[in-house]
């Protein structure tokens, strides 16, 4: 996994949720905990939009935020319940280092 953290712990979402524990991640993406008992998908905007282009996820179910000069892209995991079958394609495996999650399609 990943450790390094993109936004501090108890960082405010656009929606006013926080982010309270970083659960998962990997080259593009974080898996957050949030106050809410939410968890979230953020990723960078570059591989929300490999996804996008791939039919993963369509573009509607994305909350976009910044952080410095860093733009984001974030899903709630009920969210991308929500979206479709396709969706497990792209969190299957996630805690394995699953390459979809890493950007890298066949």
């Amino acid at each position: 996994m990943e450790n390094k953290h993109w936004f501090p712990l108890k960082h405010e979402l656009p929606d006013g949720s926080r982010l309270i524990q970083l659960l998962h991640g990997g080259c593009d993406w974080r898996i957050y905990r949030l106050d809410n008992k939410k968890s979230m998908l953020v990723v960078q905007i570059t591989l929300a939009h490999r996804w996008m282009e791939s039919n993963l996820l369509p573009d509607t179910v994305w909350e976009s935020f910044s952080f410095g000069q860093d733009h984001y892209l974030a899903v709630t995991f009920r969210t991308l319940a929500q979206a479709g079958a396709r969706c497990r394609e792209l969190l299957a495996g996630h805690q394995g280092g699953c390459t979809l999650l890493c950007g890298e399609f066949p």
